[in-house]
């Protein structure tokens, strides 16, 4: 039994490995928001990044929230 607690320890929501990749698609999805007028990146896919990045955003404060709350 003491192993399927360890398992789900690893694999729950909001884990270390998770937030340096939300970080990376924040500024991904951000610079293809802000470069895609130069570029000529279609406005659709603009708007796609946009939200891609809003809702990366809201996720880290999301995670942050709740790591200070169980502190």
């Amino acid at each position: 039994m003491s192993n399927h607690t360890e398992v789900n320890q690893i694999r729950r929501p909001g884990s270390p490995v998770s937030v340096p990749l939300l970080w990376v698609l924040a500024v991904l999805t951000s610079a293809v928001n802000s470069l895609g007028f130069l570029v000529g990146v279609p406005f659709a896919a603009s708007l796609a990044a946009g939200c891609g990045s809003v809702v990366c955003i809201a996720l880290l404060i999301t995670y942050y929230v709740r790591r200070r709350a169980r502190s």
